[in-house]
């Protein structure tokens, strides 16, 4: 594989996955190029570099380019997957949702017999190294508004994610009750405890603070992946 088609799908931390394990096949395979396809919509309406500061295109092997619309995965009813099959003229192979554990030394032969190659997932690709993760840094200003947010929290934080309004799974098996019967034993283990609170349900956020005044961090504003300010 020469060339890698990679379109990012899901949320934020789906997308991270996907790009920072392709991070992983570059560091490998030093002829690889990778255009990213990372499309602000509903699910992340914020673009890579609206959120941190680029440190992949300057290795001269990765791309950031807008969706054309043959990038469309075929997986979307609507397009009655003619992007895939214009796709199969422009590309050697083609992989929904791929997915692997292995290293990127491990996965990669698996492409070897295909020049030009596109993906898309929201998963990772490949084991991801700790040092890889550790390389993405918040442009400034987001840099800003967590430090200042990190001066409010206490010297023992947990965090809270707790996703209610796109998320099927999530609002089956984790309700807040559960959530707060949780925070409830860890204040009484510990009354200094502090909550960083994370939530797409700007009602349930309200309901936390009030019962829980003074132990629950946040950030305001409208909690949406559907717009730059809510990912930011």
């Amino acid at each position: 594989m020469k060339d890698l088609t990679l379109v990012l799908l899901g949320g934020l931390c789906n997308r991270l996955r996907a790009l920072l394990s392709a991070r992983s096949f570059v560091d490998h395979d030093h002829e690889l190029r990778v255009r990213v396809v990372w499309d602000a919509n509903r699910d992340c309406a914020a673009r890579y570099g609206d959120l941190f500061e680029d440190h992949f295109t300057p290795t001269g092997q990765f791309v950031f380019s807008k969706s054309r619309w043959f990038d469309a995965p075929a997986v979307w009813r609507h397009n009655l997957r003619l992007p895939a099959l214009f796709r199969s003229f422009v590309y050697s192979a083609q992989r929904a949702d791929f997915h692997s554990d292995w290293t990127a030394g491990e996965c990669l032969p698996h492409f070897e017999k295909w020049r030009r190659v596109y993906i898309s997932t929201g998963l990772q690709l490949c084991q991801t190294p700790p040092e890889v993760w550790r390389g993405l840094r918040p442009v400034s200003s987001l840099r800003e508004r967590i430090d200042a947010l990190c001066q409010r929290m206490g010297a023992h934080t947990v965090g809270v994610h707790i996703r209610r309004t796109d998320n099927v799974k999530s609002q089956s098996v984790s309700s807040p009750q559960a959530f707060e019967r949780e925070m409830r034993a860890a204040i009484a283990a510990n009354p200094a405890v502090c909550f960083y609170l994370a939530t797409d349900d700007s009602a349930l956020r309200d309901h936390f603070v009030q019962c829980f005044p003074g132990h629950v961090v946040y950030q305001a504003g409208e909690p949406t992946r559907a717009t730059r300010e809510g990912m930011e």
